[in-house]
C-alpha cells in the first residue's frame, strides 16, 4: 500500500492505494477505484499559509500580532513590523482566494488612512513580500 492523500467522501487522512486492486481505501473504509491520476493531494488551507507567514516574520527578526478590531468585520489577519519601521497589516488567504466584499471595503477603509494592506494567497507571495520589508 502507497500514501494517497485525503478520502474524498470522509476528507479522513491517510488513504492507501493498493498496487493489485487499484483501489483507495481510507481509515474509515470507504473505497474508491483509482484511475491513474496523480496523487490526491488536500488543498492548502489558509491556516498553512498564516503558520509559513508567522514563521518567516520570526526568521528575519520581524514582530507580527493576529489583529482583530471588535465591531468592524473584515480586519485583515496579521500585522507584520521590523526593526527598520516598515510595517504592514495583512490578510492571509488559501491560494487563489480572495478576499470578500466586505474585507475589500475594510482593506480599503485602512488604505485610504494610509495603512499598508497586503492580501498573500501563497508561500512565494509571503517570500516576496518579506522581501520587500527587509529591502525598507
Amino acid at each position: 500500500m502507497s500514501d494517497y492523500g485525503y478520502c474524498p467522501t470522509c476528507r479522513a487522512p491517510g488513504v492507501h492505494r493498493s498496487r493489485l486492486s487499484g483501489l483507495t481505501r481510507c481509515l474509515n473504509g470507504h473505497q474508491h477505484m483509482h484511475f491513474d491520476q496523480p496523487a490526491m493531494m488536500a488543498p492548502v488551507r489558509e491556516q498553512v499559509i498564516e503558520s509559513y507567514f508567522v514563521m518567516r516574520v520570526k526568521e528575519t527578526g520581524g514582530e507580527q500580532r493576529k489583529v482583530m478590531f471588535p465591531g468592524h468585520p473584515g480586519a485583515p489577519d496579521r500585522w507584520a513590523g521590523w526593526p527598520t519601521g516598515f510595517n504592514a497589516l495583512v490578510e492571509l488567504k488559501r491560494p487563489d482566494g480572495k478576499p470578500e466584499a466586505h474585507q475589500r471595503r475594510e482593506h480599503d477603509k485602512l488604505r485610504r488612512c494610509g495603512m499598508r494592506v497586503e492580501v498573500l494567497s501563497t508561500k512565494q507571495e509571503v517570500d516576496a513580500f518579506i522581501r520587500i520589508a527587509l529591502s525598507r
